[in-house]
């Protein structure tokens, strides 16, 4: 890559790909109906950690989520595979702000196959 411009956006694409790359390696965990319960919180604490240290938590999640705020599991899990990464990315901030509040939520989530789907709608986005 010839001109320092074209390179600073280059690697800034990159670091967004690997960015979902680092979130979206979960889905392997989240997606395996044999995890055991204490493999998932493992990996929901880490997941939570990673999400968070990647800067996808927003103050204004439940606004960018719109009629999602109030839908259903089933309906979640419907719209993931439409979701843009903004919205994708929302939802699961959301899911994390809950978790305190709500204990098993992530859990739940998981099983009900929302945030699996989710998850394969970033790796979509990515590729």
């Amino acid at each position: 890559i010839s001109s320092p411009v074209v390179y600073f956006f280059y690697q800034n694409i990159q670091e967004e790909w690997k960015m979902y790359e680092k979130i979206t390696a979960y889905t392997g965990l989240f997606s395996d109906a044999a995890a055991s319960y204490a493999e998932l919180q493992k990996g929901i604490a880490a997941f939570g950690e990673d999400f968070a240290q990647l800067g996808l938590m927003r103050e204004d999640a439940m606004e960018v989520m719109g009629e999602l705020v109030l839908a259903s599991k089933d309906a979640l899990r419907q719209a993931a595979p439409t979701m843009s990464a903004e919205r994708a990315c929302a939802c699961i901030a959301v899911f994390l702000m809950m978790e305190p509040n709500l204990p098993g939520t992530m859990l739940d989530l998981i099983r009900q196959d929302v945030l699996p789907q989710i998850l394969k709608r970033l790796q979509e986005l990515d590729a």
